[in-house]
């Protein structure tokens, strides 16, 4: 992988405010290890001592560093205390990253260059009963000759169940380049390779889950022997419910940032029935719109794939970071330019008074409109006080602006003038700047 977007995992989530007797610490800056390493000042920086030192359900609690490999042969929780991003296992391929007996939970920790040599290059988990939350695995592999026969299953994991987890750019010799044997909940599979079957996943089950641009012999790139639930793949699983086959639309997977774009179709795709989690991999809120999305990256941004489709013909970012920007400084941001129907890159092109002007005893006001829109027009004596409605639903003219007579004004002002546009059924109200008018001539 080039380099994946930057992650963190709430420390709230892993549970670290509150620590144990049964707990052993980890730090790759240790200067003073004591077993059994009970606290910061007598951690160990060998991840394997302090698995080693714990007894069954103790908590081994990791800090940031790179970390030889593990195997964990009795029931343990590993957690990391600042995510993946900075939790790193990393045996240089001389070995499987992790061995994972069952009842271990591991979580917040990327797993990278890791191989073996038949099952499971990244993590090899005993059984399903082996839990992986919000881990990054990848660019790991698996691959051996047995009487000069190819061999190897589970290029990034086998087994194991898994939350919330990245599996990318892993390869099999045979089958399952991300995962084989694996149960995934809100995972993204993608850049994996296998052989023969399943490149993404082989002989698992996803729900939620994104398993895409993955490679093996066709047609089993991304999925062989495997089972779906509201999930992105391709082709389209012929088992399971509510799946799509449409392209998952991530932000950038050449720069590795697996993120959804606006316009992604994997957005309020997933199924609540299965969220476990309060928060994503990169740490963000998981249900952002009342329903989940698939894959392990929640869509932050809170608008309509509409509105996503728009910004991207005007060329505004879609991945929800510019959604309430105001790249021309007109005063409007994005979401309310498109709202109105106006260009976010034109400052000139927004909901605006483009004159309010006196015409005998009448004040004409003129603004920037769009056919389709319909506005309404308010008046005020000064700034500080309430603006008084003189008409509503006022359709907008085809010719770029339109003309509105205030025929009632109420003496000789100067007066403020401004215009807006609000859904009747959401109540969203969007208004224009005042403009104020001189004061009227003398007859």
């Amino acid at each position: 992988m080039n380099h994946f977007v930057g992650l963190t995992v709430i420390t709230a989530l892993l549970g670290l405010s509150h620590v144990s007797a049964d707990t052993r610490f980890v730090c790759s800056q240790s200067t003073n290890p004591v077993p059994p390493f009970t606290n910061w000042a007598t951690a160990t920086g060998n991840l394997q001592q302090a698995v080693d030192a714990a007894a069954a359900g103790d908590d081994v609690v990791v800090t940031n560093g790179i970390y030889g490999a593990v195997k964990v042969d009795k029931p343990l929780v590993l957690r990391s205390v600042n995510g993946p991003q900075v939790t790193i296992i990393d045996p240089a391929r001389q070995s499987r990253c992790a061995y994972l007996t069952n009842g271990t939970s591991m979580a917040g920790f990327w797993l990278r260059h890791g191989a073996a040599d038949v099952f499971g290059g990244g993590v090899f988990c005993a059984s399903s009963d082996v839990f992986l939350t919000n881990c990054m695995i990848t660019d790991n592999s698996v691959f051996t000759y047995s009487n000069g026969v190819p061999m190897g299953n589970g290029g990034g994991v086998y087994g194991g169940t898994l939350y919330n987890c990245l599996v990318a750019s892993n390869s099999a010799a045979i089958s399952g380049g991300g995962a084989t044997a694996s149960t995934l909940y809100n995972c993204t599979v993608t850049g994996n390779h296998a052989n023969r079957y399943g490149g993404g996943v082989y002989s698992s089950a996803a729900t939620n889950s994104i398993v895409y641009l993955n490679k093996a012999v066709p047609p089993y790139g991304d999925h062989r022997l495997a089972s779906f639930d509201h999930c992105c793949t391709t082709p389209m699983p012929t088992n399971g419910v509510r799946n799509i086959a449409t392209p998952p639309q991530f932000v950038d997977p050449a720069r590795g940032d697996f993120r959804l774009l606006g316009i992604s179709p994997c957005i309020d795709a997933g199924d609540n029935h299965n969220v476990v989690n309060a928060v994503d991999l990169a740490g963000q809120p998981r249900v952002m719109r009342g329903t989940v999305d698939m894959g392990a990256f929640e869509f932050q941004g809170t608008n309509s794939i509409v509105f996503y489709a728009w910004a991207q013909f005007h060329g505004v970012a879609i991945d929800g970071t510019e959604d309430y920007a105001d790249p021309d400084g007109d005063g409007m941001n994005n979401w309310q330019e498109w709202f109105c129907y106006t260009c976010p890159t034109n400052a000139l092109d927004c909901l605006r008074v483009v004159s309010a002007t006196w015409a005998d005893a009448y004040v004409a006001v003129r603004w920037r409109s769009y056919c389709g829109k319909n506005y309404f027009v308010e008046r005020s004596t000064n700034l500080t006080s309430s603006f008084t409605v003189l008409v509503t639903n006022f359709p907008g003219s085809m010719s770029g602006t339109t003309l509105f007579t205030d025929s009632h004004v109420p003496g000789r002002g100067p007066f403020f003038y401004r215009v807006g546009i609000r859904d009747e059924k959401t109540g969203v109200t969007v208004v224009s700047q005042p403009m104020k008018t001189a004061s009227r001539p003398e007859d």
